[in-house]
C-alpha cells in the first residue's frame, strides 16, 4: 500500500494538511510519496490530479482512494482498515480472484451513500 500526495509550493492548505499526512503513514508504516503539480505536470495529469491538495490511495497499483481537499486524520480510521483489510485478502487470492474484488471494490465505492464517507 502507498500514498501519493500532489502538493504545490503556493498552496497553503498543502502545507498545513502535509504533517496530517505524514504523521498517518509514519503510524501505519505506509510510504508516502510527494508530489509537486508545478515541478512534475505530467504525474500530475496521469493521475487525474485538477486541484491541489490530492492525496491518492494505491494498494499494487490500483488506486482505491482519491480525494482532493483537507481533512481530519480521526476521519481516515475506519477507510485505512478496510484498505488493509482488503490489501491482506488479495494478497492472498489467485489473480482473477483479485481482479474480480477489486471490480467489486469500485462498484461499492461509487454508490451514493459511500461518496465523501472514509
Amino acid at each position: 500500500m502507498k500514498v501519493l500526495y500532489f502538493m504545490a509550493d503556493w498552496c497553503a492548505p498543502c502545507k498545513r494538511f502535509l504533517p496530517t499526512v505524514e504523521a498517518v503513514c509514519h503510524e501505519r508504516g505506509i510510504s508516502l510519496t510527494k508530489h509537486d503539480v508545478g515541478e512534475n505536470p505530467s504525474i500530475a495529469q496521469s493521475h487525474n490530479v485538477r486541484s491541489v491538495p490530492t492525496t491518492i490511495i494505491c494498494v499494487g497499483d490500483d488506486v482505491r482512494f482519491h480525494t482532493s481537499g483537507v481533512f481530519h486524520a480521526s476521519s481516515w480510521k475506519p477507510h485505512w482498515m478496510r484498505l488493509e483489510v482488503a490489501y491482506d485478502y488479495n494478497s492472498q487470492i489467485k489473480p482473477k480472484q483479485k481482479h474480480w474484488q477489486t471490480w467489486l471494490e469500485a462498484r461499492h465505492d461509487c454508490l451514493p451513500h459511500n461518496r465523501g464517507q472514509f
